[in-house]
Protein backbone atom coordinates (compact mmCIF):
# COMPACT_ATOMS: atom_id res chain seq x y z
CA UNK A 1 0.00 0.00 0.00
CA UNK A 2 1.26 3.45 -0.91
CA UNK A 3 0.41 6.88 0.42
CA UNK A 4 -1.74 8.76 -2.14
CA UNK A 5 0.10 11.98 -1.32
CA UNK A 6 3.81 11.13 -1.21
CA UNK A 7 3.93 7.53 -2.44
CA UNK A 8 5.62 6.22 0.70
CA UNK A 9 5.07 2.60 1.71
CA UNK A 10 5.57 3.38 5.41
CA UNK A 11 1.90 2.99 6.27
CA UNK A 12 0.23 1.95 9.52
CA UNK A 13 -3.35 1.49 10.64
CA UNK A 14 -4.98 4.45 12.38
CA UNK A 15 -8.43 3.50 13.65
CA UNK A 16 -11.55 3.37 11.50
CA UNK A 17 -13.81 5.74 9.62
CA UNK A 18 -17.25 4.26 9.98
CA UNK A 19 -16.81 0.64 8.96
CA UNK A 20 -13.67 1.25 6.87
CA UNK A 21 -10.05 0.89 7.99
CA UNK A 22 -8.23 4.20 8.26
CA UNK A 23 -4.47 4.45 7.55
CA UNK A 24 -1.80 7.06 8.17
CA UNK A 25 1.46 7.69 6.34
CA UNK A 26 4.44 7.62 8.73
CA UNK A 27 6.38 9.99 6.45
CA UNK A 28 3.96 12.81 5.59
CA UNK A 29 1.07 12.21 8.02
CA UNK A 30 -1.59 11.87 5.33
CA UNK A 31 -4.61 9.84 6.45
CA UNK A 32 -6.65 7.77 4.03
CA UNK A 33 -8.84 4.68 3.75
CA UNK A 34 -8.55 1.60 1.52
CA UNK A 35 -11.42 2.32 -0.85
CA UNK A 36 -13.49 5.44 -1.23
CA UNK A 37 -17.14 5.19 -2.18
CA UNK A 38 -18.07 6.47 -5.62
CA UNK A 39 -20.24 9.57 -5.25
CA UNK A 40 -23.40 10.02 -7.29
CA UNK A 41 -25.54 7.48 -9.13
CA UNK A 42 -24.21 4.48 -10.99
CA UNK A 43 -24.30 4.21 -14.78
CA UNK A 44 -26.91 1.44 -14.46
CA UNK A 45 -29.26 3.75 -12.55
CA UNK A 46 -28.68 6.49 -15.10
CA UNK A 47 -29.47 4.12 -18.00
CA UNK A 48 -32.66 2.93 -16.31
CA UNK A 49 -33.85 6.51 -15.75
CA UNK A 50 -33.10 7.50 -19.35
CA UNK A 51 -34.92 4.39 -20.59
CA UNK A 52 -37.96 5.34 -18.49
CA UNK A 53 -37.87 8.84 -19.97
CA UNK A 54 -37.63 7.51 -23.53
CA UNK A 55 -40.66 5.32 -22.84
CA UNK A 56 -42.77 8.34 -21.94
CA UNK A 57 -42.42 8.70 -18.17
CA UNK A 58 -42.22 12.22 -16.76
CA UNK A 59 -39.33 13.41 -14.61
CA UNK A 60 -41.29 13.37 -11.35
CA UNK A 61 -42.74 9.94 -12.16
CA UNK A 62 -39.19 8.66 -12.57
CA UNK A 63 -38.25 10.26 -9.26
CA UNK A 64 -41.13 8.50 -7.47
CA UNK A 65 -40.17 5.12 -8.98
CA UNK A 66 -36.40 5.28 -8.50
CA UNK A 67 -35.82 7.83 -5.70
CA UNK A 68 -33.48 9.66 -8.09
CA UNK A 69 -33.92 13.43 -7.97
CA UNK A 70 -35.90 14.70 -10.96
CA UNK A 71 -33.28 17.44 -11.36
CA UNK A 72 -30.61 14.77 -11.85
CA UNK A 73 -32.74 13.09 -14.51
CA UNK A 74 -33.32 16.42 -16.28
CA UNK A 75 -29.57 17.04 -16.34
CA UNK A 76 -28.92 13.53 -17.70
CA UNK A 77 -31.48 14.07 -20.46
CA UNK A 78 -29.95 17.42 -21.41
CA UNK A 79 -26.43 15.97 -21.41
CA UNK A 80 -27.56 13.03 -23.54
CA UNK A 81 -29.43 15.32 -25.91
CA UNK A 82 -26.23 17.18 -26.71
CA UNK A 83 -24.79 13.94 -28.09
CA UNK A 84 -27.77 13.13 -30.32
CA UNK A 85 -28.03 14.22 -33.98
CA UNK A 86 -31.75 14.86 -33.47
CA UNK A 87 -31.06 17.59 -30.92
CA UNK A 88 -28.18 19.53 -32.51
CA UNK A 89 -26.97 23.04 -31.70
CA UNK A 90 -28.73 25.88 -33.53
CA UNK A 91 -25.96 26.32 -36.09
CA UNK A 92 -26.03 22.63 -37.09
CA UNK A 93 -29.78 21.93 -37.24
CA UNK A 94 -30.24 20.27 -40.65
CA UNK A 95 -32.21 21.96 -43.43
CA UNK A 96 -35.02 20.25 -45.33
CA UNK A 97 -34.01 18.33 -48.45
CA UNK A 98 -35.74 17.04 -51.56
CA UNK A 99 -35.69 13.34 -50.66
CA UNK A 100 -38.76 13.74 -48.46
CA UNK A 101 -40.57 10.40 -48.90
CA UNK A 102 -39.31 6.90 -48.21
CA UNK A 103 -40.81 5.04 -51.18
CA UNK A 104 -40.66 1.64 -49.48
CA UNK A 105 -42.81 2.90 -46.59
CA UNK A 106 -45.12 4.74 -48.97
CA UNK A 107 -45.62 1.59 -51.06
CA UNK A 108 -46.57 -0.38 -47.96
CA UNK A 109 -49.33 2.08 -47.08
CA UNK A 110 -50.45 2.13 -50.71
CA UNK A 111 -50.78 -1.66 -50.67
CA UNK A 112 -52.61 -1.54 -47.35
CA UNK A 113 -55.31 0.98 -48.35
CA UNK A 114 -55.48 0.17 -52.05
CA UNK A 115 -54.75 2.49 -54.97
CA UNK A 116 -58.41 3.41 -55.30
CA UNK A 117 -58.45 4.85 -51.76
CA UNK A 118 -54.96 6.33 -51.71
CA UNK A 119 -55.84 9.83 -52.92
CA UNK A 120 -58.53 10.23 -50.28
CA UNK A 121 -56.18 9.07 -47.52
CA UNK A 122 -53.46 11.48 -48.68
CA UNK A 123 -55.93 14.39 -48.86
CA UNK A 124 -57.06 13.63 -45.31
CA UNK A 125 -53.42 13.71 -44.23
CA UNK A 126 -52.93 17.10 -45.91
CA UNK A 127 -55.96 18.57 -44.11
CA UNK A 128 -54.93 17.21 -40.73
CA UNK A 129 -51.24 18.11 -41.10
CA UNK A 130 -51.95 21.69 -42.19
CA UNK A 131 -54.35 22.18 -39.29
CA UNK A 132 -51.78 20.84 -36.85
CA UNK A 133 -48.95 22.94 -38.25
CA UNK A 134 -51.14 26.05 -38.07
CA UNK A 135 -51.97 25.24 -34.43
CA UNK A 136 -48.29 24.66 -33.71
CA UNK A 137 -47.32 28.05 -35.10
CA UNK A 138 -50.04 29.79 -33.09
CA UNK A 139 -49.04 27.92 -29.93
CA UNK A 140 -45.37 28.84 -30.44
CA UNK A 141 -46.26 32.52 -30.86
CA UNK A 142 -48.17 32.32 -27.56
CA UNK A 143 -45.36 30.28 -25.92
CA UNK A 144 -47.90 27.53 -25.25
CA UNK A 145 -45.44 24.64 -25.35
CA UNK A 146 -48.00 22.08 -24.13
CA UNK A 147 -50.35 22.71 -27.08
CA UNK A 148 -47.39 22.87 -29.45
CA UNK A 149 -46.15 19.46 -28.28
CA UNK A 150 -49.63 17.88 -28.51
CA UNK A 151 -50.16 18.96 -32.14
CA UNK A 152 -46.61 17.99 -33.04
CA UNK A 153 -47.25 14.51 -31.65
CA UNK A 154 -50.22 14.06 -34.00
CA UNK A 155 -48.27 15.40 -36.97
CA UNK A 156 -45.44 13.00 -36.18
CA UNK A 157 -47.74 9.98 -36.32
CA UNK A 158 -49.32 10.85 -39.66
CA UNK A 159 -46.01 11.79 -41.25
CA UNK A 160 -44.38 8.53 -40.25
CA UNK A 161 -47.27 6.58 -41.72
CA UNK A 162 -46.59 8.00 -45.21
CA UNK A 163 -42.82 7.59 -45.05
CA UNK A 164 -42.05 11.28 -44.56
CA UNK A 165 -38.92 10.30 -42.67
CA UNK A 166 -37.22 13.70 -42.63
CA UNK A 167 -40.37 15.41 -41.40
CA UNK A 168 -40.69 12.67 -38.80
CA UNK A 169 -37.14 13.39 -37.64
CA UNK A 170 -37.89 17.09 -37.20
CA UNK A 171 -41.05 16.22 -35.25
CA UNK A 172 -39.07 13.94 -32.93
CA UNK A 173 -36.54 16.69 -32.32
CA UNK A 174 -39.30 19.15 -31.51
CA UNK A 175 -41.02 16.69 -29.20
CA UNK A 176 -37.78 16.14 -27.33
CA UNK A 177 -37.23 19.88 -26.85
CA UNK A 178 -40.83 20.54 -25.82
CA UNK A 179 -40.82 17.76 -23.23
CA UNK A 180 -37.69 19.14 -21.60
CA UNK A 181 -39.34 22.57 -21.30
CA UNK A 182 -42.61 21.11 -20.01
CA UNK A 183 -41.14 18.70 -17.48
CA UNK A 184 -38.56 21.14 -16.13
CA UNK A 185 -41.00 24.06 -16.31
CA UNK A 186 -38.16 26.17 -17.68
CA UNK A 187 -38.47 28.24 -20.86
CA UNK A 188 -34.91 29.38 -21.48
CA UNK A 189 -34.52 31.73 -24.44
CA UNK A 190 -32.03 29.36 -26.09
CA UNK A 191 -34.52 26.46 -25.87
CA UNK A 192 -37.31 28.60 -27.34
CA UNK A 193 -35.00 29.72 -30.18
CA UNK A 194 -34.20 26.10 -31.04
CA UNK A 195 -37.88 25.17 -30.97
CA UNK A 196 -38.60 28.04 -33.36
CA UNK A 197 -35.91 26.89 -35.79
CA UNK A 198 -37.13 23.29 -35.82
CA UNK A 199 -40.73 24.46 -36.24
CA UNK A 200 -39.70 26.46 -39.30
CA UNK A 201 -37.93 23.38 -40.67
CA UNK A 202 -41.12 21.37 -40.12
CA UNK A 203 -43.10 23.92 -42.11
CA UNK A 204 -40.60 23.90 -44.95
CA UNK A 205 -40.22 20.13 -45.00
CA UNK A 206 -44.00 19.66 -45.01
CA UNK A 207 -44.21 21.72 -48.21
CA UNK A 208 -41.73 19.31 -49.82
CA UNK A 209 -43.64 16.31 -48.49
CA UNK A 210 -46.88 17.67 -49.93
CA UNK A 211 -45.28 18.17 -53.34
CA UNK A 212 -43.86 14.65 -53.30
CA UNK A 213 -47.13 13.03 -52.23
CA UNK A 214 -49.12 14.95 -54.86
CA UNK A 215 -46.75 13.60 -57.50
CA UNK A 216 -47.40 10.06 -56.21
CA UNK A 217 -51.20 10.35 -56.11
Amino acid sequence: MKCPKCGSTHIRKNGKRGEKQNHICADCGRQFIDNYSVLGYSQDVKKICLKMYCNGMGFRQIERCTDVSHNSVINWVKDTAKQLPEHPPIETIPKPSNSSINLAIFTSIENAVGKENLSEVIDNYFSQAEREISNMRAAFNNQDIVTLEANNHSLKGGSGLFGATKLLKFCRSLQFMCRICIESNEYASNDVDQIGIVLQNIEEEYDLVKQALKALQ
